[in-house]
């Protein structure tokens, strides 16, 4: 507290002068040897310092050398400190400053970091900190790919041999691979725990695969510059520090601290592995389990105002016990440097991880923190932040904790340059991790039908490891899984019993409301709900109107069990042909998406009748004298049930029939497509599914929060027929339906077979002042040019 009131209490004239700002594109190349421009006081500084003031000129140059740098040259004024390391209450010599390239120079005591006594610590940390807060490390311009050479752009050797476990597509590996599920980002975790990470082109500088990749060191994921789409315009997000909190990273310390195994993942474009993966066809491949054996931060050069950035760095080692990297050539016999290699992995002192042990079941269990023992000679405690940290570089140990004041800094050369060699101690294999026995084996297995024989579970829309070639797969057709690798003879039957419709009847909702919920800003109105007669008893239908004439949507249920007897059949029916294979249900690859790859639909489709330009392409079409009897029985149901409740005869001819299993959904769309009539009917089959409707996006205006969420939602159950009328409820709205369990819809369209255009005419629409009259403009389909 008095040295804290002393510091305050300096004049002016003895306080650290403020940093000059420099231009972010240039760092000083001082070759003269000056020390920091500081002066601490006399009474702080001891009787046996001088003060020792000189005049030295510093020269701006970019540490790249690129053409803003020539002849600019500024002058500055500084005073050398030399402050001297107190021994046993002794001068000792004062510490000298080694000045190097692409670094701000700048006067340390040499063992500052380090835990021994000195004269006024505190003050010394202050003075440091105040000098180094705005400093610029590295040139902006600087891309840390153009300090490393391009491994990739070199000719690597061909694959040798396929991967155990590999794919063609992102969703190959989400879908087949527990490990491994995410679709955008490089890291995959579950609870606070990382369970899978992707080694990429976005690599960073000082990314490392050593000991034949027996050692990766990658960064943390997260945080980089991006650019990011906001109403409609392309905006640069700038990349920012990394932090402890964030969620990757976050999750990769837990693994560290519990010494969690994590599988490492790599695909073609991972400039350090040593072959060329497309050479076989693969694009992503499964290395095996790792375990993190160092945590440190450090500075990267970035474009932004400050130049760098913050990275977290983690060092990944290879698990014992699933055998040697697959990647690397059998030898019978072993070479004198795998021999001095083997002998450093048993001698090293270096012990990093806990002994083998046989823990529980990873997702059960919560394993406590268990933070591997720190080997003595690699790690040092900061005088700072007393945290340990590893000599991770050859040139010196700093503190490598981001939220310590002398983060990045040695204490004999100042900040760390951007050219670095790691230490050589530090990259030796520690001692390894043994895999319980039930982790050693992380193949998938192939899919069994369950006790029950229900095939339309969760578990049965994950996809396929082969057992011949090594490939993950994604589960393409309903009646059987195949491995699409050419010449490849895997298939595995889909084998299961039938569902009937009363296995879902007390199918939970994740709703309140029984029927339908209409938002309070939709202006939807509804009409008051109607009976209707039909063949076996009494249905019901509710008319909801939407606003501006946009058109109508009805909800046709039937009241009895009675009513029901038709769809229960067709629901049959449609499960028999698609596991005979009389009904092609698959899954067709999306035209717009974002991964990698092909990405396919969430569920199974169909189409028959008139060819409709859907996801499946109208190439895929099934004429109706070809298809399905379910089909055909279904477009009879829908047709049937308007004529009873709405007075209407239609007469569609294409019919798009969609299962869906467990988890599975379709997402928001509309059927605006041209050629379209007016009128869209969908039967539902099976378990009960939410239907939203929102407002469509290029109908949302920028300030209208309300009208981007879900205005309208209705419970559609078995049996139930759903009416969108009007060409502008597509127009306007988008909709989507979420199946709480395994269901079966068949949606029924008119499909124009001559070029149409829409025309603006007037139609008597009824009001609430007087239901038979109204005027709204309306538009109507008409059939010709």
């Amino acid at each position: 507290m008095e040295r804290a009131e002393q510091r305050d209490s300096l004049p002016d004239t003895e306080l650290p002068p403020k940093q000059p700002e420099l231009d972010a594109r240039f760092i000083p190349d001082n070759d003269s040897g000056a020390a920091d421009p500081r002066v601490l006081s006399d009474s702080l500084r001891g009787p046996l310092v001088e003060r020792q003031p000189s005049v030295e000129h510093a020269r701006y140059t970019c540490p790249v050398r690129c053409p803003q740098s020539a002849a600019v040259e500024r002058s500055m004024s500084c005073t050398t400190v030399s402050t001297p390391r107190i021994v046993n209450d002794l001068c000792v010599e004062p510490s000298t400053q080694i000045p190097t390239p692409r670094q701000i120079p700048i006067s340390v005591p040499t063992n500052l970091v380090l835990q021994e006594k000195y004269a006024e610590p505190d003050v010394l940390m202050y003075l440091l900190t105040e000098k180094l807060k705005h400093t610029t490390l590295y040139c902006a311009e600087q891309n840390p790919s153009l300090h490393e050479f391009d491994v990739f752009s070199q000719n690597k050797p061909p694959l040798p041999a396929l991967p155990p476990l590999w794919a063609q597509s992102r969703q190959e590996v989400c879908e087949s691979f527990d490990w491994f599920r995410s679709y955008q980002g490089g890291v995959y975790h579950v609870r606070d725990h990382a369970k899978g990470y992707l080694l990429s082109a976005f690599s960073s500088s000082r990314d490392l695969f050593e000991h034949d990749g027996r050692l990766i060191i990658s960064h943390g994921g997260g945080k980089a510059e991006s650019i990011h789409s906001c109403q409609g315009r392309s905006m640069i997000q700038a990349a920012d520090d990394q932090l402890a909190q964030d969620k990757s990273v976050r999750a990769l310390l837990t693994n560290y601290r519990q010494s969690r195994p994590l599988v490492l993942l790599i695909d073609e474009k991972y400039a350090l592995f040593p072959y060329d993966l497309r050479a076989k066809g693969v694009v992503y491949a499964v290395l095996g389990l790792y375990t993190i054996s160092h945590v440190w931060a450090e500075y990267q050069p970035a474009n932004n105002p400050l130049g760098r950035v913050v990275r977290y760095k983690f060092a990944f080692q290879w698990c014992e016990g699933q055998g040697e990297p697959w990647w690397i050539p059998h030898k019978t016999e072993a070479t004198a440097e795998e021999a001095q290699l083997l002998s450093s992995r048993t001698t090293t002192t270096a012990t990093i991880l806990p002994s083998p042990r046989l823990p529980a079941k990873i997702r059960e269990r919560k394993l406590r923190d268990t933070m591997p023992p720190k080997p003595d000679p690699i790690y040092l405690t900061c005088i700072a932040c007393s945290q340990k940290t590893p000599k991770v570089y050859e040139l010196g140990w700093a503190c490598l904790n981001p939220n310590c004041n002398l983060f990045w800094i040695t204490p004999e050369h100042g900040y760390l340059p951007l050219h670095l060699n790691y230490n050589r101690a530090f990259l030796r294999l520690s001692s390894p991790y043994m895999l319980p026995a039930n982790l050693r084996d992380i193949r998938p297995g192939t899919p069994k039908s369950s006790r029950d024989g229900i095939t339309t579970t969760y578990p049965f829309t994950r996809g396929l490891h082969c057992k011949n070639c090594g490939r993950l797969s994604c589960r393409v057709n309903w009646a059987y899984w195949k491995c699409p690798t050419p010449d490849c003879p895997t298939r595995v039957e889909a084998v299961g019993r039938l569902r009937h419709a009363k296995e879902f009847w007390n199918e939970k909702l994740p709703v309140s409301f029984s029927n339908h919920c209409i938002h309070a800003f939709s202006e939807i109105t509804k009409e008051t709900p109607k009976l209707f007669r039909h063949a076996h008893g009494l249905g019901q239908i509710q008319t909801f109107i939407l606003p501006s004439g946009k058109g109508r949507i009805h909800h046709i249920r039937t009241i009895t069990p009675e009513g029901k007897r038709a769809a229960d059949m067709i629901f049959r029916e449609y499960q028999e042909h698609a596991s005979l294979g009389r009904l092609l249900f698959r899954r067709w690859p999306m035209r717009a998406h974002k991964c990698r790859g092909p990405l396919l639909t969430n569920y199974f489709s169909q189409n028959s009748g008139e060819p409709y330009q859907y996801v499946g392409g109208t190439d895929n079409t099934v004429p109706f004298s070809e298809t399905s009897s379910a089909v055909m029985k279904a477009r009879d149901l829908i047709q049937q049930r308007i004529h009873q409740a709405l007075g209407m005869r239609s007469e569609f001819n294409e019919v798009l029939s969609a299962a869906y299993m467990e988890r599975q959904k379709m997402a928001f769309h509309s059927d605006s497509e041209r050629g379209l009539g007016p009128l869209v009917a969908g039967l539902s089959l099976g378990a009960p599914a939410l239907m939203h409707f929102r407002m469509h996006h290029k109908h949302q205006g920028e300030d209208e929060i309300e009208r981007k969420g879900i205005l309208l939602t209705i419970v559609l159950r078995h049996g139930d027929v759903l009416v969108m009328d009007g060409a502008g409820v597509q127009e306007h709205y988008e909709h989507t339906v979420v199946p709480t369990n395994f269901r079966i819809a068949a949606t029924a369209r008119k499909i124009d077979l001559q070029p149409r255009k829409v025309k603006d005419v007037t139609m008597a629409l009824p009001t609430k002042s007087n239901p038979s009259s109204g005027s709204n403009t309306y538009p109507v389909y008409c059939t010709g040019k």
